[in-house]
């Protein structure tokens, strides 16, 4: 039976793949060989060209180089030192900055407090009730009309010219203050002329907003500070900024409603000499008043100090014609710390002053030895006293004092009136004069 020779010669092609299959393993592998002897022979040459141009530049570096060179040759240096610096950063066992990165707090900025200006004294100190009020303020109330003998005069008797226009503070025009106009009344030919032209006629001025206190709790500084003081302490050692923060204006919004209140300075009296009714003066405000300085004495010694007071006047009342009534002058004297009021004589005239706001014992009133010479000042004979708030002290006529502030922080307020001497007086002392 003949099939071919297909049974017969199978197991010679069998071997002949398998030795086929072992000489490409073994071409292979060989290949392989050659291919990882080039790529180490090719590093090793580079490594050796490297290290020839490192000594060659070692070389080079003994030799002291040119400018040109050594500016060629700094971009080389600052490569190798970048490398130097990598290198010792991954060897050197470092602390992840992970583990060292902690959530910082965010501090709040200290801000002050801002101003608002559409509160009392610029610092709100309570809850709003109400939108604030306005009253009308006539133009009559701000023009200065001086009764009939007592208008200011000129050093040569004449009276002095003042002008008729009225005088007032700026308005707030952040508080709705604003001027009232009406059609004038003029007559005549001055009428005429103005025609349908408006003139003020009063100003509308802001009243103080109505609110209701909040109170506050205290810092807790103040009250450790609170609890080392003793029973008998007071509230004397705070000073008058803190009161001025802390005490607001009082709200008048239930009196204007039931009463009329007026916010000028002048009013209608009864005049015991004219027998009649008149509108004066009775009421001077402090922002209305301007303070002077005082005049430093020659007479004051090195070791004294040459501060000086402020002196203000809100009255002055003459002597009326028939010497029924004696006239007097009223205000107020400032005195800064170390402030002095130097010595001064009252005359024939009495004066009387109460002490205001200071430091306790530290305002000092010296009047002169009565036995000593006649107008002059001895300050080893001097009887002095040391004051506090609310005191008063009075000099009588013919008697030289002096007033001194010894605080060194606190400022002395003091309220002095004078009181004139009559005509008749006047004549018998001018008598007395002329005959010695």
């Amino acid at each position: 039976d003949n099939d071919g020779g297909f049974d017969d010669n199978n197991d010679d092609l069998l071997e002949n793949d398998d030795a086929l299959s072992q000489d490409v393993s073994q071409a292979s592998q060989k290949s392989r060989k050659s291919h990882v002897s080039y790529k180490s022979d090719k590093s090793d040459s580079q490594k050796s060209y490297k290290s020839d141009k490192s000594s060659d530049r070692s070389e080079i570096s003994e030799q002291p180089l040119s400018e040109e060179e050594e500016e060629e040759e700094k971009p080389y240096r600052v490569a190798e030192e970048k490398k130097k610096k990598t290198k010792k950063a991954a060897l050197s066992p470092g602390t992840p900055t992970s583990v060292l990165r902690t959530k910082r707090s965010k501090k709040k900025k200290q801000t002050q407090n801002r101003v608002n200006w559409s509160t009392p004294n610029g610092r709100a100190t309570g809850i709003p009730l109400a939108n604030r009020g306005y009253e009308a303020v006539p133009v009559s109330d701000y023009k200065e009309d001086y009764p009939p003998g007592e208008e200011p005069r000129t050093p040569g008797g004449s009276v002095l010219r003042r002008s008729r226009r009225a005088k007032f503070k700026p308005l707030q025009f952040w508080k709705n203050e604003k001027l009232i106009y009406e059609a004038q009344n003029e007559q005549g030919l001055l009428g005429e002329a103005m025609g349908d032209m408006p003139v003020v006629a009063g100003v509308q001025q802001a009243l103080p907003t109505p609110y209701k206190e909040v109170k506050r709790k205290e810092p807790a500084q103040k009250k450790k500070k609170d609890k080392k003081r003793g029973r008998g302490d007071s509230d004397e050692e705070d000073s008058d900024d803190d009161t001025k923060r802390t005490k607001a204006p009082f709200d008048d919004s239930s009196l204007r409603k039931k009463y009329r209140l007026k916010n000028g300075e002048s009013g209608l009296v009864w005049s015991e000499t004219l027998e009649s009714a008149t509108d004066i003066k009775i009421v001077s405000r402090l922002d209305n008043r301007s303070f002077s300085k005082l005049p430093l004495s020659a007479t004051r010694k090195a070791r004294e100090s040459k501060v000086v007071g402020f002196a203000s006047q809100a009255f002055h009342v003459p002597t009326d014609d028939d010497d029924l009534f004696p006239g007097y002058i009223a205000g107020n004297v400032v005195l800064p710390p170390r402030g002095i009021k130097d010595a001064e004589g009252v005359g024939l005239c009495s004066q009387v002053f109460n002490v205001g706001r200071c430091q306790p014992k530290s305002l000092e009133f010296a009047i002169a030895d009565p036995s000593g010479q006649d107008g002059e000042f001895d300050p080893k004979t001097a009887q002095r006293y040391l004051l506090s708030e609310g005191d008063m002290f009075q000099i009588p006529p013919g008697n030289v004092y002096r007033i001194e502030n010894h605080s060194k922080t606190d400022k002395a307020n003091l309220f002095w009136t004078i009181i004139k001497c009559t005509s008749r007086a006047e004549q018998e002392d001018s008598g007395d004069e002329e005959e010695e």
